[in-house]
């Protein structure tokens, strides 16, 4: 039996706040910031299938009389999990966590970077910052840049107390990363940490550069040498737009002690980027810095509806089986249900939803509830839609208008209608994280 079926609608670019939850940038590729990390274990919700997933984080600690804190990652099974120690495995103050999250491989387009892990097994500490103890990776990477921007993370956890990941060029670790130079390695700062534990890095290599891709805008970029200690107040870097989310890591060791770098106080993604690069506090409390360069990630969703329909068909019912495995045969009704999905992360235009349909031949559409035929009718999704249903309306000439005033005859059924419309009233809510809204319009028709 041919079927027809047209969906209008409408999509709006939504500007709401900034969302605690994974957004995918591509299908290999996300950003995540999760609420209330303390020093325990949590699980990241990702919206991306990975198999190697490399990944790298950040901590917004609230203020400078908050405990320094480091975000520690690992891999269970299939699972991404995060916390924020103090080091020697201290308590911290519970806040958000920014992380970027990549399949591991090589890519040009949309956004030109690679994403990589490695084991180390050296690790540097204040007072020894020899190259020899870091991991060059200037003849691995798989592609060149002009600008290289370097960032990572520690993903391993064999080291219970705390450890962070750090990138220098490999002729000095007072330079950034270049092409031509390019180590990175983990370190314990000042405290009395000696064992070198052996620990995954993963690490990100990316062009310096703007994007600006369908679904969001990333800025990548080496920042300048201006971001100084937790207790000297930190600073900002100015973006070129408002992001919401960001990730960031220390690109230099100016300072002999060590030190990683932090979101610091509210706030801290917007149209500026507020860093600190923060200390440990092992041997002494203070926590000023001399400048640092910090290389970052920052990404601004766009929001928009991705709306898709789908149409199915069951026979309810015929005059020879009744409701017990009954066939499309004459006098029997099928029921045709459409189901609309909002996957995108934005909402539709308000009252913009409709739903036109051709009533198959050889068919006569239910107008009223009769028996086995129902009138037409909308049922909100699990995962509400935000919508409702306004009217339906018919057609009695192919479609060309919807002035037909339908009329029942003793089954139920209005022969004369050719198609049916539906409009919806309210906005087609965007999705949350995996959960995607949803609904059906449902329609009987009974054979000829």
């Amino acid at each position: 039996m041919h079927l027809l079926n047209k969906l209008l609608m409408l999509a709006l670019l939504s500007t709401f706040p900034a969302i605690g939850f994974a957004y995918p940038i591509t299908s290999y590729l996300e950003m995540v910031k999760i609420s209330n990390v303390s020093n325990t274990w949590t699980t990241l919700a990702v919206v991306n299938s990975y198999t190697n997933p490399v990944v790298a984080c950040t901590y917004n600690l609230p203020s400078s009389s908050d405990v320094p804190g480091s975000v520690r990652v690992q891999l269970v099974g299939s699972a991404i999990q995060v916390k924020v120690q103090q080091p020697l495995n201290g308590d911290v103050t519970p806040s958000d966590v920014y992380c970027t999250i990549s399949e591991e491989g090589s890519y040009t387009s949309p956004i030109k970077y690679e994403a990589h892990t490695i084991s180390s097994t050296q690790t540097n500490q204040q007072g020894s910052w020899s190259s020899a103890l870091m991991i060059d990776i200037t003849a691995s990477k798989s592609q060149t840049y002009t600008q290289p921007v370097v960032t990572g993370q520690v993903m391993s956890a064999n080291d219970e107390n705390y450890v962070t990941f750090f990138s220098t060029a490999c002729t000095s670790r007072l330079d950034p990363a270049s092409n031509t130079s390019m180590c990175i390695g983990k370190h314990t700062g000042e405290s009395d940490i000696d064992t070198a534990y052996t620990e995954t890095l993963g690490y990100f290599i990316a062009e310096q550069a703007d994007y600006t891709l369908s679904n969001a805008n990333v800025k990548i970029a080496l920042g300048a040498d201006t971001i100084d200690g937790v207790n000297n107040a930190g600073a900002s870097y100015s973006l070129s737009g408002s992001y919401t989310y960001a990730t960031a890591t220390i690109a230099s060791i100016d300072g002999v002690d060590g030190g990683w770098a932090v979101l610091f106080e509210a706030d801290p993604v917007s149209t500026t980027l507020k860093l600190a690069i923060d200390e440990d506090t092992v041997r002494n409390a203070e926590r000023s810095h001399v400048t640092e360069q910090v290389a970052y990630w920052a990404m601004e969703p766009i929001y928009s509806a991705e709306l898709s329909l789908d149409k199915t068909v069951a026979t309810i019912y015929d005059p020879v089986n009744l409701t017990s495995n009954p066939k499309a045969i004459p006098g029997a009704i099928l029921e045709y249900t459409l189901t609309g999905k909002n996957t995108g992360w934005g909402a539709a235009d308000p009252d913009t939803i409709v739903l036109t349909d051709l009533i198959p031949e050889n068919s006569q559409l239910c107008v009223v509830d009769s028996g086995h035929c129902l009138a037409p009718y909308f049922t909100d999704g699990s995962t509400s839609s935000g919508l409702s249903l306004t009217s339906n309306t018919y057609s009695n000439n192919g479609g060309a208008t919807y002035a037909y005033s339908a009329t029942a005859g003793a089954d139920g059924t209005d022969s004369a209608v050719t198609h049916l419309k539906s409009s919806l009233a309210g906005s087609f809510e965007g999705r949350t994280g995996t959960v995607i809204p949803s609904f059906t319009v449902k329609l009987r028709v009974m054979v000829d």
